[in-house]
């Protein structure tokens, strides 16, 4: 990511937020930037740096909400899911006693006690 033409190129790192993200927490408490540069345990000029980067950093920092729609498709996939996965046993035990049933049936059929049909 590039400020200007002339600066080097200024990557935007996950630690890089971790550090704004503190900071802007700690500026919006009200602490100074001596304070903040002790309790993250960094320098002064980098808090200044952070501080100036601030307003380019916004939109990675804090925790992103999913929207109401998301959330709510999210809950039908996972109610599908379970009704899926519910329908899947019932099926697969169904199976299990027709497949018991077939074997009974060929086995009537040997010993006569059942005709074909």
């Amino acid at each position: 990511m590039r400020r200007r033409a002339g600066d080097a190129v200024r990557r935007i790192t996950p630690h890089l937020v971790h550090q704004a993200s503190r900071v802007a927490e700690l500026v919006e408490a009200g602490h100074s930037q001596n304070q903040i540069g002790q309790m993250l345990g960094v320098s002064g000029p980098r808090i200044a740096e952070i501080k100036r980067r601030l307003p380019e950093l916004r939109e990675y920092l804090g925790q992103p909400e999913p929207l109401d729609r998301l959330r709510s498709r999210r809950e039908q996939l996972w109610r599908l899911r379970h009704q899926t996965l519910d329908l899947a046993a019932t099926i697969r035990r169904d199976l299990r006693e027709l497949d018991q049933e077939l074997e009974a049936a060929t086995v009537d059929q040997v010993l006569g006690l059942r005709q074909t049909t």
